[in-house]
């Protein structure tokens, strides 16, 4: 595991230039952008999603860079999976990290003023970073890099769908949606941000459980 975890590290390190200049553009757009009392949140959500894609590429390093070999290593398969989701974790911790950092900085420690709070959107940023990793890794690993890519975008597009289909049948069910509009208005970041991390814990055992099975039954 340590050993998986320093070579992902040492392939996002790699590419430390291009991170360091998403946050040097986070600050700027940050301070040209954000009004008095009003944080941007754009720069947070960017990095975050950033280190996540960051940390699932190197999926992308394993397949072109000798996943057999890898394999032939005191490596366990569910060993690989487990460092996966840890690794993409803490690309997601590190992002929201810095993101609260920078926000620190930049609006002087203004990040838990107005209605919405900018370190409340940095955690539910993070949240959905994480929805979104663990649709991607078993698909990376059943499917390739290549092939995913399309995938994922067919999947997202499907799920866009089906909600569109359902709040378009609530509609016909329900003749006053006023009553919906208000319940929904009315979720606070605390009570959206619960809701996450029930359904991301959720997806996560799914995720997991469907990348272990795909890795046992792989070839190399």
């Amino acid at each position: 595991m340590k050993g998986l975890l320093k070579k992902d590290l040492a392939i996002v390190l790699c590419n430390i230039k291009i991170y360091l200049v998403v946050a040097l553009i986070g600050i700027v757009y940050s301070l040209l952008t954000a009004g008095p009392g009003t944080p941007s949140n754009f720069f947070s959500v960017y990095l975050i999603i950033v280190l996540a894609f960051a940390g699932v590429g190197t999926m992308s390093y394993d397949d072109f860079g000798g996943m057999g070999f890898l394999m032939t290593l005191p490596v366990k398969r569910s060993t690989y999976v487990k460092e996966k989701y840890i690794f993409c974790f803490l690309c997601i911790l590190a992002g929201w990290a810095v993101s609260i950092l920078i926000g620190l900085v930049v609006y002087r420690g203004q990040i838990m003023q107005g209605e919405e709070p900018f370190a409340v959107s940095a955690l539910l940023f993070a949240a959905a970073a994480g929805i979104l990793v663990f649709v991607m890794i078993p698909l990376r690993l059943r499917f390739g890099s290549e092939n995913s890519r399309v995938i994922i975008i067919a999947v997202f597009a499907g799920s866009a769908a089906v909600v569109l289909a359902g709040l378009k049948l609530i509609s016909l069910v329900f003749v006053n949606m006023s009553d919906i509009y208000q319940w929904l208005a009315g979720i606070t970041g605390g009570q959206l941000l619960a809701g996450l991390a029930g359904f991301l814990a959720a997806e996560f055992l799914i995720s997991y459980f469907c990348s272990l099975r795909i890795m046992r039954k792989k070839e190399f």
